[in-house]
């Protein structure tokens, strides 16, 4: 991301994405009813019709080129550094599978409006973990003491909060889930 004067510019890649937190105008709203996700950025993904059908074009001789929703079988991302048909690629899932933009929004502004001076990305990247491994069936501690290398388990997990037109800091915490 960069901010030169009042433009910002975005760039991701994968399974990555960019969400603008703003309020709608209005004065007969309070503050967390007025609060809107914007979505910046397009994921790169099986996922969005854009890049699937971008990727059958792309190889109309191949005639499994997504298989069970992912790139040749194998990866859901269809950009990723390195993808010479899938040699060792960087990609990974993450927030965005279990959080919808507006809920990863409306989090954020819950815990800053109530710790305005913690870390609130370190706390995203906690409840991504709460959430995820309740979906599988495990407790937090459970899901956290399986051996890494089981990938039906773990992933990298990395959130940055930005708090733009203010003098507030920005964080990032990353986490292998």
């Amino acid at each position: 991301m960069l901010l030169h004067g009042k433009d910002l510019y975005t760039l991701n890649l994968g399974d990555s994405r960019a969400v603008l937190a703003t309020y709608d105008e209005g004065n007969d709203m309070d503050q967390s009813e007025r609060l809107r996700a914007i979505q910046l950025t397009d994921s790169h993904t099986v996922d969005n019709e854009v890049e699937r059908t971008r990727l059958l074009d792309e190889h109309p001789d191949d005639s499994m080129p997504v298989v069970a929703g992912k790139v040749t079988g194998k990866l859901k991302v269809t950009r990723a550094f390195g993808v010479g048909c899938l040699k060792k690629v960087v990609g990974s899932d993450g927030l965005f599978d279990f959080f919808s933009n507006e809920e990863a929004v409306k989090l954020v502004h819950s815990y800053i409006s109530g710790n305005p001076s913690r870390d609130p990305a370190k706390f995203l990247v906690e409840q991504l973990v709460i959430k995820a491994a309740y979906s599988a069936g495990f407790s937090k501690e459970e899901l956290m003491n399986i051996p890494a290398g089981r990938r039906k388990y773990h992933d990298d997990v990395t959130v940055i909060v930005i708090i733009l037109g203010t003098n507030h800091r920005t964080s990032k915490a990353s986490t292998c889930v």
